[in-house]
Formats: C-alpha cells, sequence, structure tokens
C-alpha cells in the first residue's frame, strides 16, 4: 500500500480580493500479492482432533483423581472396596465381636466377598484411623480381612492364621 498526499494554497496576485483556494492532488495506490490457501477440513483432520481431544480431557481426568487420591495405599485400598462394594457392606460404629467365634483370615477382600456371596451373608465393616476391618460371620466361625495403614497387614494375616 502507497498513499501520496500533496496540497498547497494559491494565491491569486492580479485581483484585488484575495481568497486563498485549495490545490493539490492525492495519488492511492495498492497492490494485493497475498497468497491465500483454503483450509479443507478433511476426515483424517477430525480424527486427528477427536483423539488429541480424548486423550487430553483423559490425561486431566486421570491427573485429578491421582491428586485427588489419599498418598496413602492402603487407605486407598479401603476406599475403593468402600465406594465399589457399597451395597454390600455394612460399616459398624464399633468394632465387631469376635469373642465367641474362631478368627480365619483371608488373604484378600476378593475371597471374603466370594463368601459372603456364596452363603449369602452380609459384611461388617469396622473402620478407624489405623485400620479397617471386614468381617464375614459363619457358623462358629468369623473370616476376617484387616487393612492396617501403616502396611503391617502381612504380620497380622499370618497371626490369624497361626491361631
Amino acid at each position: 500500500m502507497n498513499e501520496t498526499i500533496t496540497q498547497g494554497y494559491r494565491i491569486p496576485l492580479t485581483t484585488e480580493i484575495y481568497s486563498l483556494s485549495l490545490t493539490g492532488m492525492s495519488n492511492f495506490e495498492w497492490s494485493d500479492n497475498l497468497a491465500v490457501r483454503d483450509i479443507e477440513i478433511t476426515l483424517p483432520m477430525v480424527v486427528l482432533f477427536v483423539v488429541v481431544f480424548t486423550g487430553s480431557v483423559f490425561g486431566l481426568l486421570h491427573t485429578i483423581k491421582a491428586l485427588a487420591a489419599h498418598p496413602n495405599k492402603y487407605r486407598r485400598e479401603t476406599d475403593s472396596i468402600l465406594k465399589k462394594y457399597t451395597h454390600e457392606i455394612v460399616v459398624y460404629g464399633k468394632p465387631v465381636d469376635l469373642t465367641r467365634y474362631e478368627p480365619m483370615a483371608v488373604r484378600g477382600f476378593s475371597e471374603l466377598l466370594k463368601l459372603a456371596i456364596n452363603l449369602n451373608k452380609h459384611i461388617m465393616c469396622y473402620r478407624i484411623e489405623t485400620r479397617t476391618e471386614f468381617v464375614v460371620i459363619m457358623d462358629e466361625y468369623a473370616c476376617l480381612y484387616t487393612i492396617n495403614y501403616d502396611g503391617s497387614n502381612a504380620e497380622r494375616h499370618d497371626e490369624i492364621l497361626s491361631i
């Protein structure tokens, strides 16, 4: 783009009345040398956008979930069990009285869940700051799965199994 403007005043000397008249010219030039490319939306571009968008959302949700999770893996395990099996577990405010029963430890919650389903018994839970206990009572036995938040589950299970 180029623009040139010149202006001036003309004073006539031959007349008795002086009146100024505006003189000048304006020159405006414009040239277009831009190459504009039309963007075409194709199927591979749409697929790529959907994959990138989905991956971003998944990564964001995974990061939020990881940040919101409790740092103690044993407490996370307890929270996961209670959330997943909320309809099968009865949470009590007091510990389950096991004095009349012979305690039997199970190695995992899935084993206790199978037992409760097969015997049509409910799972009792007692949760405090240091541990969570899941119990299924059958006849004279109390099947017990304990999650200690300090990580001493293995020793506790071995103690109960050796009784």
